[in-house]
């Protein structure tokens, strides 16, 4: 069954993935093990990669199409009720009769880092039925994005039917998964962060020299396109051009939360004006920089006018 939708209108980026309720504690610091720690903060907040990656774009001017699945219950309907009032399609957002809606349990300490525990639940029942149903949308998409937090053979089958259409893919691959290599390697843009990339290339990501080694051997392995996210440090990219390093803005982070998601769904929304994968990055750590300065991850996403105030600024080097 179809969800809601604003409107029937062309869209620009299909997103697809997790859609969660985050639930949030913000503390003085992180508890030890077996201690309770009263928090100085509490919040539910609309999260999940998918759907913070999908206002992330829709924010920045795409008009997105988020895809996935939530469950029937008060979450579900306060998650919809954001995502329309964002202008976000949710034509192909499907609900599970039997399982609850998504939900990240999320502690963030006084310098703005956090950790989660993610609670999958109505995510992990999208089928490749529903996922092929959705992608009569991407058709006239200029772009998709997607992450792992799905069944692998869903992942798949988005993979290989977007790659059918030559719909430009945009993969996070977070988390790390056994997808095929092979498959992993049609995408068009692999977006990954330093643990991930650790993962999948078998050393030690903790510094810029290896991060760029890292860049170079997933180019070396046949990706014609790679984005290595570190932080506070920005970003590496590499592709047929070579590779670089791109810097990000020095900001005081209040809460890290969604602003890898942030990265993505700015990176995708620059692309597809720019065109250029290095001009896409420099905009979009600007973005995840601005994002790290507020609370939450839907509430900390910056609009477009917020992002091309902060460059004209001059705060950030072009």
């Amino acid at each position: 069954m179809k969800g809601e939708s604003v409107c029937l209108i062309k869209t620009d980026v299909i997103v697809i993935g997790t859609i969660n309720i985050d639930l949030v504690a913000y503390v003085s610091r992180f508890p030890d093990i077996g201690e309770t720690l009263a928090s100085i903060d509490f919040r539910q907040i609309p999260g999940g990669k998918a759907a913070n990656q999908a206002v992330a774009a829709q924010r920045l001017g795409k008009q997105v199409a988020l895809v996935g699945k939530v469950g029937k219950d008060p979450y579900a309907s306060l998650l919809k009720e954001k995502f329309l009032e964002e202008g976000i399609s949710l034509d192909y957002v499907f609900s599970s009769e039997k399982t609850a809606t998504g939900s990240s349990l999320i502690i963030v300490d006084h310098a703005g880092q956090n950790m989660i525990i993610t609670n999958q639940n109505a995510n992990k029942e999208l089928t490749k039925e529903e996922v092929l149903a959705s992608l009569e949308t991407a058709h006239g998409a200029g772009a998709a994005l997607l992450q792992l937090e799905m069944p692998l053979d869903v992942a798949n089958t988005i993979i290989l039917a977007l790659k059918k259409i030559n719909i430009p893919i945009f993969l996070n691959l977070a988390p790390v998964v056994a997808i095929d290599p092979q498959i992993r390697r049609l995408v068009d843009f692999l977006i990954i962060n330093e643990v991930e990339a650790g993962q999948i290339t078998g050393f030690s990501v903790s510094n810029i020299a290896n991060a760029k080694l890292a860049v170079k051997q997933l180019l070396e392995e046949g990706h014609s396109q790679v984005v290595l996210t570190l932080g506070a440090e920005g970003a590496i990219i590499g592709d047929k051009n070579g590779i670089y390093q791109v810097p990000s803005p020095k900001v005081h982070p209040v809460d890290t939360t969604a602003a890898g998601d942030c990265f993505c769904g700015a990176l995708v929304t620059y692309w597809l004006e720019e065109k250029d994968l290095l001009q896409a990055t420099k905009k979009a750590v600007v973005a995840a920089a601005i994002s790290v300065t507020r609370k939450g991850a839907q509430p900390s996403l910056p609009n477009q006018k917020e992002v091309e105030g902060f460059i004209k600024k001059g705060d950030y080097e072009k």
